[in-house]
């Protein structure tokens, strides 16, 4: 049932404009097994990211739906930073971005849409 009520919020959102557009990168390898926000060890497999620390309050363990052009990602917000100073509006785990584009691309414009929170 909670996967059809996923697919459901995700027909929802694509039919309003984005949340949020700006740019997304992806972690550095240093953060492979260090903690992040919620506790959870960080893996650059996961579908993850981090949002700007100013946002965690209203994004903490959200899923959003990352899209560059028509290639798209699920995400869940588990980490903050201060990217918004680096202009960048999420760093993604790098299986995340290499959904989106190659990883030596390094930085990709994004729109994101808040699907739901978790649980």
């Amino acid at each position: 049932m909670s996967r059809i009520l996923s697919w459901l919020a995700l027909l929802a959102a694509l039919n309003r404009p984005p949340d949020m557009v700006g740019k997304a990168t992806h972690y550095h390898d240093y953060f492979v097994g260090r903690l992040t926000r919620t506790e959870e060890v960080f893996d650059q497999g996961a579908l993850t990211a981090a949002v700007d620390d100013r946002l965690w309050p209203e994004m903490r363990d959200r899923r959003l739906l990352v899209c560059v052009e028509a290639r798209c990602v699920m995400v869940r917000v588990n980490d903050t930073g201060y990217l918004a100073d680096s202009g960048v509006t999420l760093d993604l785990s790098k299986r995340a971005f290499g959904e989106l584009a190659p990883l030596g691309q390094g930085i990709v414009r994004v729109e994101t849409w808040i699907i739901e929170k978790e649980g």
